[in-house]
């Protein structure tokens, strides 16, 4: 299991592996006339791998610009400048004029503005110990309300983080569910939150069961114009990636993952690269 930046290094080695497949059937040839590099024509199936290649490093940088966007002038610029990069190898246009001089060049500098992007990511500061941090959507909470007996069998110390979104769920459950079961689930979990409070500041993290389990809550929205793209404010599952991210921008240096039984969620995290989980099953007699 590997923590958010091992993620995202390995995530940017995906992306290398399929530009030296598209740089494998690249050409640069010399113009006739003033003797520039230009690029060449792609075939059919060369432009299928740089259509697959663009698509994912726009992936791969959306994401990455969430993580940079509060860090500092100079990062964020050394960051866009290997982006164009990485963008100037893969849109290469016939005919267009290139200063790369040979294809394997053009694949070096590209691994080269990869690997300074995924260095850059070490400047940001972290709050995180390299502990096991995992994220619970409502489902989870629900399937599972007994907190203090969540047990995984990949790993052992972890820390269980409440966004604002599954709150607010949790609190809209407990007066509108139809369900008279899910209505006391709701109102159990949240009697349990409140009741950890007592033990400290919940936004700091407080300890459920010693040298096994923390519990913190986050309290700021994520911002969703500043998120993905492709996110929909109005919709809570959308808002809960949001919250992953910005909780894996902070803590880098852990092992993030979301917890969720939702197949659509799952899916929408396997497309953000967020790891994922199942909750895990309750005990017979709890």
């Amino acid at each position: 299991m590997q923590t958010v930046l091992d993620n995202l290094g390995s995530w940017a080695e995906d992306i290398a592996q399929l530009l030296s497949q598209l740089l494998q059937a690249s050409s640069i040839k010399k113009s006739e006339w003033m003797g520039e590099d230009l690029w060449g024509k792609l075939d059919d199936p060369s432009c299928q791998i740089q259509s697959k290649v663009l698509k994912e490093y726009r992936r791969f940088s959306s994401v990455l610009e969430v993580f940079f966007k509060e860090q500092t002038e100079n990062t964020v610029r050394t960051f866009q400048e290997a982006e164009k990069v990485v963008f100037n190898v893969i849109q290469q246009e016939q005919d267009q004029r290139t200063y790369f001089g040979n294809c394997n060049q053009a694949l070096i500098e590209a691994q080269e503005a990869l690997n300074t992007q995924i260095k850059l990511l070490k400047r940001i500061y972290t709050i995180s110990q390299n502990r096991f941090v995992v994220i619970p959507d409502t489902n989870a909470l629900l399937f599972n309300p007994d907190l203090q007996n969540w047990r995984f069998d990949s790993f052992g110390q972890f820390t269980i983080v409440l966004t604002p979104t599954v709150l607010s769920e949790l609190d809209k459950l407990k007066v509108d569910s139809r369900s008279d079961s899910v209505r006391q689930k709701a109102e159990k979990l949240i009697r349990q939150i409140k009741e950890y409070r007592r033990r400290g500041r919940l936004t700091d993290g407080v300890t459920l069961v010693r040298d096994k389990s923390q519990i913190v809550a986050t309290a700021v929205e994520p911002t969703l114009s500043r998120s993905l793209p492709w996110l929909d404010a109005n919709n809570n599952d959308d808002r809960l990636l949001a919250s992953c991210l910005e909780i894996m921008r902070q803590m880098i240096d852990s092992r993030v993952m979301l917890l969720t039984r939702d197949i659509n969620l799952q899916n929408k995290a396997e497309f953000a690269r967020i790891p994922f989980l199942e909750p895990p099953e309750p005990l017979e007699n709890a």
